[in-house]
């Protein structure tokens, strides 16, 4: 059986996607039946020349501080390969009083990434002056750079239970208004087991 496989971008969220099983190719937000992929969270913001699901922050009262993908109708015996751009806005601490930490986790139970090393890097001590930032977004009449990051997981057979499956993408992060993030391009390819024959 071929892999099930969905591309989501900022577009679809707060939507549901169904597909069927197809060859590795992308999958229309219409298709019937088969697998489906629900957001939690409907709010999309510009980065660059895109619009990507977020901005998210758990300090911050104006924005939310997570999102969750409900995966549902997964046929029993699969496995799951994510992969995803994480975008990385301000001033992100990978230590310190200040550290920051994002984390992908399954609502069921169990951590599948765990980040608190973080490319935001800064040429000076005020981290006015970025180092190998994408670019700028505004946020609050201010210029913040951002870096992008592509992250893959795989989520096996045997932490799925039944047939579906709750994603949680979250920052846990020190700045209120100096740090954010967002999620775009979330690739999931279903695996489902091979039929006997």
């Amino acid at each position: 059986m071929p892999a099930i496989f969905f591309i989501l971008a900022a577009t679809d969220c707060g939507g549901t996607v169904s597909g069927e099983t197809s060859s590795e190719s992308s999958m229309s937000p219409d298709f019937e039946g088969g697998v489906k992929l629900e957001w939690a969270s409907d709010r999309s913001f510009p980065i660059g020349n895109k619009n990507v699901q977020g901005l998210f922050n758990d300090r911050n009262p104006e924005f939310n501080p997570a999102t969750q993908l409900k995966i549902s109708k997964i046929p029993s015996g699969s496995r799951i390969d994510l992969s995803f751009d994480l975008y990385l806005i301000g001033t992100w601490d990978s230590g310190g009083k200040q550290a920051d930490r994002w984390t992908l986790g399954m609502k069921e139970g169990g951590i599948l990434l765990d980040l608190t090393t973080f490319p935001n890097r800064f040429k000076d001590p005020g981290e006015k002056v970025p180092d190998g930032n994408e670019g700028f977004v505004r946020i609050y009449r201010h210029d913040r750079a951002y870096w992008m990051e592509s992250r893959r997981v795989s989520i096996s057979p045997d932490q799925i239970r039944g047939d579906s499956l709750v994603l949680v993408f979250r920052g846990y992060l020190t700045g209120r208004k100096t740090e954010f993030w967002a999620i775009d391009n979330v690739r999931v390819t279903i695996h489902p087991i091979a039929s006997p024959r």
